[in-house]
């Protein structure tokens, strides 16, 4: 019993990516996607890392010193916003939710343009069928 491994609670919190572009952030050679404006539960560390390579993007963009703490801080502030702090099993279950709400929106509009379209059959060489005169 003395060299059991302890059990680490992992704190899962909210990153937002709070510019009005995709951004996308890889971590462990897993790229993740966060379209403009989306919020999503993630792994303390994670958001951390995500948060950062964010803030940089921005900076950058904007022509901003990435070391101004000043100006970090406040970017960093929209990237991890306060809010509720989730285990990992809650965490997950709420973005299965988000997803399953997300794929079922596609779905649906999927089927709605596939409804709305016209099937056009063109036979071809049809120019070459003639009647035959007897």
């Amino acid at each position: 019993m003395a060299n059991q491994p302890q059990k680490v609670d992992v704190k899962s919190v909210v990153f937002k990516n709070f510019t009005n572009e995709e951004f996308v952030c890889s971590w462990d050679g897993v790229p993740y996607r966060f379209p403009a404006g989306k919020e999503m539960y993630v792994e303390d560390w994670k958001a951390d890392h995500f948060a950062k390579h964010l803030v940089d993007r921005v900076m950058h963009k904007a022509g901003m010193i990435t070391t101004n703490m000043v100006e970090r801080n406040a970017l960093l502030s929209q990237a991890l916003p306060d809010g509720v702090t989730l285990n990992e099993d809650e965490a997950y279950d709420l973005n299965a939710r988000e997803e399953v709400v997300e794929k079922t929106a596609e779905i649906k509009l999927g089927t709605k343009a596939k409804k709305a379209s016209k099937v056009v059959v063109e036979e071809e060489f049809a120019e070459l069928k003639t009647k035959v005169k007897k």
